[in-house]
């Protein structure tokens, strides 16, 4: 399925769900259909449901289990307060998450829940069982073809991005978007890979350009001040000339007093072909899709399975070549980094 085709499965699959939704009848339909949406050919393969799930033989059956990526779905009808607690048939009164969890406490261990989703056909709740006591997020059905990588996490092993992203990040995206669109049409033959080819790399210095202005590694609006100096017929010969100047080597600098090499934190020379292997995985991945523009190879809705893959595979062997957590933040990275290094120049000193 491409990213075209499942946008639109995505959109088929809430305008036949909209204002439908009972627990007893159509739960099983529901997930089934979902996790077609998701790229999953065989659905029924993935999802076990009330007679072939684990039984809790004191509260009744679980709803829906996915067991390649410990998914514990907990599924109401329509209209049902995810928030709010229902009273069972032993007379206790839990919310739907906490009906969830008394169920995984009698599941084996190797079969606890890494995620529970609770669900009213339109509203789904995603409970991180790392962080059990967080807030779930919330998606709408509605918003379902515009988020739908924020369930990948349902079929897809290696994916935790269920967050929304940053209303600026989108933005910037469709910035990009429209100046691939603009600058396409402007080709004699945009079908052609080597059009394409030279299109993408001239996305890319673009976005650089704005970047580096915007980041202050060029004077506040330099570029767009540049720009604004020719006509929009110049503006081709402007750019040339920017990208000629750009790449020109800068001069040698004046030779200095050599001095010892500060340390430098390093991992282990062992996992240095990993981490070269998977960073060519994601070349290769790229090269796999010659038709799409960057705007749809990293858009986080339409980027290809194999793509993500490749990225996760390199971020998890960088991880592990630092000995990291894989629960770690960037920010978590980034000052252990700092700690490491500081710990060498106090060594060397």
């Amino acid at each position: 399925m491409t990213p075209q085709e499942q946008k639109q499965a995505a959109r088929d699959f809430v305008a036949f769900w909209t204002d439908k939704g009972c627990e007893k009848g159509q739960t099983q339909p529901f997930w089934l259909s979902l996790i077609r949406v998701l790229g999953v050919e065989r659905p029924e393969t993935a999802i076990e449901f009330e007679d072939k799930a684990h039984i809790d033989s004191a509260h009744g059956f679980i709803d829906g289990y996915i067991p390649s990526t410990h998914v514990l779905v907990e599924q109401k009808s329509l209209g049902k307060n995810l928030r709010a607690g229902i009273r069972q048939s032993d007379g206790s009164v839990l919310s739907p998450f906490q009906q969830a969890k008394r169920y995984a406490v009698d599941l084996p261990y190797s079969l606890r829940p890494r995620w529970v989703v609770t669900c009213n056909f339109a509203e789904f709740d995603v409970h991180d069982m790392e962080k059990p006591n967080a807030e779930p997020e919330r998606l709408l059905l509605a918003n379902l073809p515009d988020e739908l990588y924020r369930l990948a996490f349902l079929v897809d092993t290696g994916s935790e991005n269920i967050r929304r992203e940053k209303e600026i990040s989108k933005g910037a995206g469709d910035v990009v978007g429209a100046i691939y669109d603009a600058l396409l049409a402007q080709y004699r033959d945009p079908s052609n890979p080597a059009s394409l080819k030279s299109l993408n790399e001239l996305c890319v210095r673009l976005v650089f350009l704005l970047y580096a202005e915007d980041a202050d590694v060029f004077r506040r609006l330099q570029f767009h001040d540049y720009l604004r100096r020719f006509p929009a017929r110049d503006a081709r010969r402007a750019l040339v000339d920017l990208f000629r100047v750009l790449d020109t080597p800068p001069a040698p600098p004046e030779p200095a007093p050599p001095e010892p090499a500060p340390p430098v934190p390093s991992a282990p020379p062992s996992f240095a072909n990993v981490v070269a292997a998977t960073a060519q995985g994601i070349l290769d991945a790229r090269a796999r899709h010659p038709d799409c523009s960057l705007k749809i190879l990293y858009d986080e809705l339409t980027m290809p399975p194999d793509l993500r893959r490749a990225h996760q595979e390199n971020d998890r062997a960088v991880m592990a070549a630092y000995g990291f957590p894989k629960n770690m933040t960037e920010s978590e990275c980034v000052a252990e980094l700092f700690n490491r290094y500081q710990a060498l120049v106090a060594s060397c000193s």
